[in-house]
């Protein structure tokens, strides 16, 4: 019989376990402390670009000014409005529902503002904020932390 062969993302879930005794009025009871180690999808590395091809993007530094729920998208999203001091203010529309508003508004953030608008839900979206998967995203989602800059860069730096 021949194997499947097809291509297969894996997201492993492990966990770290402590276990703890305690005797109360002679009753042994057990816990189990459980601390989730979620590991990263087994994404294959992407083939090599040249230098130049890297120098094409444009990423700057970001400030978060807002950042509520976006309603109407496919997976939980947010909107974020990002100052880019002398470029202006752009919109990216990103999947970190799981970050509280108030933790992204301040932040600077990585943006890719030249890939042109995107369409997500009813937004459109001029900006890609760069960011990892958050280990706390459904396994049906990619909800990310973005990658943060120290707040001492100024909006709209370039990146390099």
């Amino acid at each position: 019989m021949p194997r499947d062969r097809r291509k297969r993302t894996c997201l492993r879930v492990t966990y770290e376990t402590t276990s703890v005794f305690s005797c109360s009025s002679g009753q042994r009871q057990y816990h189990e402390e459980r601390t989730l180690l979620k590991d990263i999808p087994d994404a294959p590395a992407k083939s090599q670009i040249s230098f130049g091809k890297f120098q094409n993007l444009d990423m700057r530094v970001a400030r978060v000014i807002a950042a509520p729920l976006a309603e109407g998208t496919r997976s939980p999203s947010r909107i974020l409005t990002l100052d880019l001091g002398h470029l202006g203010q752009r919109v990216s529309v990103g999947q970190y529902a799981l970050i509280p508003e108030a933790e992204l508004v301040g932040k600077h953030v990585v943006a890719c503002i030249n890939l042109g608008p995107r369409e997500i839900g009813p937004y459109i979206s001029d900006a890609l904020v760069l960011g990892a998967l958050n280990p706390l995203s459904p396994t049906d989602q990619a909800q990310a932390v973005p990658i943060t800059i120290d707040n001492s860069v100024v909006p709209g730096s370039a990146i390099f």
